[in-house]
This record gives C-alpha cells, sequence and structure tokens, in this order.
C-alpha cells in the first residue's frame, strides 16, 4: 500500500482557523509544590521572576506582521509555558500564562529553596474553545525525558515554536530573568505562480518534499549535544521522509514552519492526486541549506518549468533573482572545458542546486560515453565523453523537449552570449543547422530542430573542416 501523507485541513495542516474573536485577558497557570513539612519549607528561602518577551520569536522569524493578522482574524492565544528543574533534574514547579497579543508576560516560581535550577520555557500558539495545539510536551518529569513534539505532518507559521533555556543560581530573595524564546524551526514560504489548472486531470496540489532527514520535535535537556537532541520524523510521506509545504489547486502561496534543517538538504517538488498520492515530479532541489530562525522562499513558475529552473533563497534575494530571470529566462550555459573529466563536469553541474540526473553511471552512446543532467523539466544536457571512465569530454548536446519555445530563442541567446553567427551548415552527413563560433573561435554550436520538435543545441571544439560546409555565410 502506498503511504500518503495526511490530507488537507485539519489534517494536513494545521490550519488554525476558527470564528473572529478579540481578547484582553491574560490568563496564568501555576502548579509549583507547597506541600512539604514545616522543616523542608523553612529551607525555601526564595523566588523566581520571568520576564518573557513575547514578541522576540516573531520578530526574528520576520513573520510579526502576518501573525498579528493570524490573531485578528482567528480564535487564537498565545501560550508560554516554564519549567522549573532542581539540580537532580526533577521537575519542581510548572507555569504558564495564555495571553491575546504580542506583549511582554511575566511569571513567577516561589517557595523556592535556595540551590541551582534549570529553566525551560516554550512558546506557540493555540486555539480555543477546541484547545487545538501543534505541540505536544512529554516527559515533564525529569529534565532527562522532558521532550516536545507534533503530531502534524505540516503546519502553517502560526505554529512556530520558540525555546528559552537557561540555568539559575537562587540564593534568597526574588531572582528576575529574561526568558527570550528562540525559534527552533524556520519559516518556508512555499510559492508558486501558474498552478491555475492541473497539467494533468488528477492533479489537485503540488507538494513540496524533504528528501533528507525530517524532525518532528527534539528533547529540551540544555546539556544534550545538537545530534541527541533532535526527535526524527519515521513516517513516511508518499516515499519522501517529510513535508515542507502544499498548494492547492488555484492558490499560490503557504507559509510553512518546519524542523527539518541542515546544510545538504534535497527538495522535490511534485504533484499530487485528491489522495494526496504523487503522481510526478517536476523539479528537485539539492545542497539546499535550512537553519532554526531562517526566513527563505522556494519559488517556481509552473508556466515556464519546461525552460526556467527553480529558487531557493531569502526574498530579498528573490527579488533579485525575478528581475535576472525576465532578462534572461532560460539557463543555458554548460562546461566547455573541452578535454576534462566527467568528475569535472559532475561537479559544475552539481553547483547548479535545480541540476539533477535520473541516471545512475555513464551509459554507452554513438561512438562515446555519456552522462545526462536534467536542468529545468523538459530541458536537458547530454554530456559526451570518450571513454567508459569518463575521460576526455568531447561534445555536449542540450535539449529542449517543450513546445512553447522556438529554436529563434535560443539563437538570440547564443548571440547575447557573445557567439558569432556564421551562417547554415549544410553537410549530407549530418542535419542542416546554424552554426556559431565562440569570439575566441575555440568553440563550436550548432542548433537544429529534429523531427519531433526537440531544439538542439550542439557544443563541440571548433572543427576547422566544418567552415568548408558552411553555405549562405554572413
Amino acid at each position: 500500500m502506498n503511504n500518503r501523507i495526511v490530507k488537507s485541513g485539519s489534517r494536513l495542516c494545521f490550519h488554525l482557523i476558527a470564528a473572529i474573536c478579540a481578547f484582553s485577558v491574560m490568563s496564568v497557570f501555576s502548579s509549583c509544590d507547597k506541600d512539604e513539612d514545616e522543616d523542608v519549607q523553612a529551607l525555601k528561602s526564595g523566588s523566581l521572576e520571568f520576564v518573557i518577551d513575547n514578541a522576540s520569536l516573531y520578530e526574528k522569524l520576520g513573520i510579526t506582521d502576518l501573525i498579528d493578522t493570524v490573531l485578528i482574524e482567528n480564535l487564537m492565544v498565545f501560550t508560554d509555558s516554564v519549567l522549573v528543574y532542581d539540580k537532580s533534574g526533577n521537575l519542581v514547579c510548572k507555569t504558564g500564562a495564555q495571553s491575546a497579543g504580542i506583549e511582554t508576560v511575566i511569571l513567577r516560581a516561589d517557595s523556592l529553596s535556595a540551590g541551582e535550577y534549570t529553566v525551560l520555557m516554550w512558546q506557540s500558539i493555540l486555539t480555543i474553545p477546541d484547545n487545538q495545539k501543534p505541540w505536544i510536551l512529554s516527559g515533564e518529569e525529569k529534565l532527562s525525558t522532558v521532550n516536545i513534539s507534533t503530531l502534524y505532518s505540516l503546519m502553517d507559521l502560526s505554529g512556530a515554536l520558540g525555546i528559552a533555556q537557561s540555568v539559575v543560581k537562587l540564593n534568597g530573595g526574588v531572582t528576575r530573568m529574561n526568558l527570550t524564546p528562540k525559534a527552533v524551526g524556520s519559516i518556508v514560504n512555499f510559492r508558486l505562480d501558474g498552478f491555475t489548472d492541473g497539467f494533468e486531470d488528477d492533479e489537485k496540489a503540488m507538494c513540496l518534499f524533504n528528501d533528507s532527514k525530517s524532525m518532528k520535535g527534539m528533547y529540551l535537556d540544555p546539556s544534550l549535544s545538537d545530534s541527541d537532541r533532535w526527535i526524527v520524523d519515521d513516517r513516511n510521506y508518499s516515499g519522501h521522509e517529510g513535508v515542507i509545504g502544499a498548494i492547492n489547486l488555484g492558490r499560490s502561496w503557504f507559509p510553512s514552519f518546519v524542523l527539518d534543517h541542515g546544510n545538504d538538504m534535497t527538495l522535490s517538488l511534485w504533484s499530487v492526486d485528491s489522495a494526496y498520492d504523487t503522481i510526478g515530479c517536476y523539479t528537485v532541489y539539492n545542497h539546499v541549506e535550512l537553519n532554526p530562525g531562517d526566513n527563505k522562499v522556494f519559488y517556481m513558475d509552473l508556466g515556464r518549468r519546461g525552460y526556467t529552473p527553480p529558487f531557493f533563497g531569502t526574498a530579498d534575494s528573490l527579488d533579485k533573482w525575478l528581475e535576472a530571470r525576465n532578462r534572461d529566462s532560460i539557463v543555458l550555459d554548460p562546461y566547455l572545458d573541452w578535454g576534462c573529466d566527467f568528475d569535472d563536469v559532475d561537479q559544475y553541474m552539481n553547483g547548479h542546486q535545480w541540476v539533477f540526473s535520473d541516471v545512475d553511471s555513464l551509459y554507452p552512446a554513438v561512438g562515446f560515453w555519456a552522462y545526462e543532467y536534467l536542468t529545468a523539466s523538459k530541458f536537458k544536457q547530454e554530456y559526451l565523453f570518450e571513454t567508459k571512465d569518463g575521460k576526455n569530454l568531447r561534445q555536449i548536446y542540450a535539449a529542449y523537449m517543450g513546445d512553447d519555445l522556438s529554436i529563434d530563442v535560443f539563437n538570440d541567446l547564443l548571440v547575447k552570449q557573445g557567439y558569432i553567427y556564421n551562417g547554415i551548415f549544410n553537410n549530407a552527413l549530418s542535419p542542416v543547422t546554424d552554426i556559431y563560433f565562440s569570439a575566441d573561435g575555440k568553440d563550436e554550436v550548432q542548433t537544429y530542430v529534429q523531427k519531433d520538435g526537440t531544439i538542439i543545441i550542439f557544443y563541440q571544439p571548433t572543427d576547422p573542416d566544418d567552415f568548408q560546409y558552411i553555405v549562405e555565410p554572413k
């Protein structure tokens, strides 16, 4: 049976959508142990006061305005919870508050004996009156076991989670602590243009998957190393590790909060049907760096998917990328180091994060050994080497398999890149082509259209014999 991601609505994502309501009351809950005998009670000599900055988490994630909108439009409250553990790692006090707006919250833990304490604080949002919580706290009795996790496969930005941790010594009186929660995950703005109609009959949504390790929670003990802290999500989402975002047909944006992070992640964009089973892969994006506290954008124009790669980065970088894309919508920059080895080509091509390959090794071609890369869903580059082990790059074929661009677009691009048009190449042994040479005369490029409509851009070192076949020279 094919494993499925959970459907949209309250199951696929943490919607947090309810009736419009406004609150102006902060409610406080507290539970501290006060049942000891008088001798023990006499040893208790102080209090901890916690000053919590509710705004910091959302400011650092860059979503303050969006959170304000969420609070106005939905029945939600902020929750701030503080746990206090003694030196032995036992929970001695739990306190918290719910508030309706971004404000400073002050909480106390009273009647604590002198000594060292570990203070943990976490902040998120919940809906009322159904008390829908994106995060679940478990194992709170012991510092070594306390953890927080989610049952949701995907949540929007209102599921943002912040954690603060501190160790404090109490020697009597009131010790005031500032607790500023830090984001343990990141915001990924999943954006699509052109998803107004399903490209296949069954396509109902687009899902951005994480094909690297996915997280569903974390242990809160500050003594744990980063590698021991995270709780891996072992669920399977249509063959993928995790879900980063989902956009239903006719929509264009989903801002998600994700725990997934790393410096070499792989994301893939798939269409899915009404049951959220995958239909087809639109693109793969490699070497993604995503860290807690980031606010990043994944963007793709599905109308240009055949020849324009996706984008992943900051919102400011996206604006610059879109300007450049509108000037040069086609990415055509093969590795023209003739005589080099496959490893050199592979390193260069994999430096483009959107490039991927669906072949595992070099394969035989006519007189050569070849390896193929997809630079867009309908655009590929095939590199031809002299030997089976990928020695001596000899030729390159770029092929556009779409039907929405003409060969003139590619010819104009070559001229813009500095290639010089020399006329029509007409050799009885090969197709009739337009022929170009680089300004230094080292590279030869030929363009033509195959019978099936595929546009070919062929590169090789300049062959002096080819000049005799140029007709109608410039």
